[in-house]
């Protein structure tokens, strides 16, 4: 069952990076937002290459 929860991180985390590509481009909220929401979309996406590198989402890509 811990397995699981990796796999379901997925999701959230490519609709959290596009959300930062989408608010860059639209210009959505002022400067120190995006910014915040670009340093988020890194984090998420360390945490990802983290949980691959563990092989802690199920597969090995």
């Amino acid at each position: 069952m811990a397995l699981v929860f990796p796999i379901l991180a997925i999701p959230p985390g490519v609709a959290v990076v596009g959300g930062a590509v989408m608010a860059y481009r639209r210009g959505f909220w002022g400067a120190w937002g995006r910014a915040y929401l670009a340093l988020f979309a890194v984090a998420v996406l360390v945490f990802l290459a983290q949980l691959h590198h563990w092989n802690l989402m199920g597969w090995r890509i």
